[in-house]
C-alpha cells in the first residue's frame, strides 16, 4: 500500500465506531511515499482483539498509534525509519487507555522505538530487535505506564539509552516495571 496525501494510511474503528470482534492485518507493506515523517501508518481507535502480523511500515510520523485499544498482538512487523515506531496512548477523550499489548519478533528501527504512555497497562515486550533510535530518542519510552515486561530484546545502535522510564534510564537487555 502506497500511502499519499493522507494523514492516516490505514485506521482500524473510531470515536463512533470501534472494532469489538477479532480481527488481524497481515503481510501489509505501507509506505509513506509522501512528506517523510508525517502521518501515521496504521491507527487502532478505541478497537480490541486485533492482531497486526509481518507488516513493513516506513517513513510516517507515527507507525502504529494505538489509542484506547486492547488486547492486541503485534507479531514479527518491521518498522523502520519512522519517528516512532509504536505509540501506546489514550483515546482522545482520556478514558480508554491502551492495554494487554504484546509485541513479539520483528524488527524496529525509529527515533523512538516503542512509546508507552497514556496510562497504558499490561504491555509485554518480547524478543524484539529494537535497534537505531536518534540521539535524543530511546530504543523503549515508558513515559506513562504500569506493568510493562521488556524481556529478550535485542537493543544496538540506540545512543541516547536502550530504555527510558520517566524516573529512571536503563541500558541492558532485561527490565520489568
Amino acid at each position: 500500500m502506497n500511502a499519499t496525501l493522507t494523514p492516516v494510511a490505514f485506521q482500524i474503528g473510531d470515536k463512533e465506531h470501534p472494532i469489538f470482534s477479532p480481527h488481524s492485518l497481515k503481510g501489509a507493506k505501507i509506505i509513506n511515499l509522501e512528506e517523510k515523517g508525517k502521518g501515521t501508518g496504521i491507527l487502532l481507535y478505541g478497537s480490541h482483539f486485533g492482531v497486526l502480523e509481518d507488516l513493513e511500515i516506513w517513513f510516517f510520523n507515527v507507525a502504529i498509534h494505538s489509542k484506547g485499544s486492547w488486547d492486541y498482538q503485534v507479531k514479527n512487523c518491521i518498522l523502520r525509519v519512522n519517528k516512532i515506531g509504536l505509540k501506546l496512548d489514550q483515546d482522545d477523550e482520556g478514558v480508554n487507555r491502551s492495554n494487554h499489548f504484546r509485541v513479539s519478533g520483528g524488527y524496529i528501527g525509529c527515533d523512538i522505538g516503542i512509546h508507552i504512555t497514556g496510562n497504558s497497562e499490561n504491555v509485554i515486550i518480547d524478543a524484539v530487535n529494537i535497534c537505531d533510535s536518534s540521539e535524543l530518542g530511546a530504543g523503549v519510552w515508558i513515559e506513562h505506564a504500569k506493568h510493562t515486561i521488556i524481556r529478550e530484546c535485542y537493543f544496538e545502535n540506540n545512543p541516547n539509552v536502550d530504555v527510558k522510564n520517566r524516573r529512571r534510564k536503563y541500558s541492558n537487555n532485561s527490565y520489568t516495571d
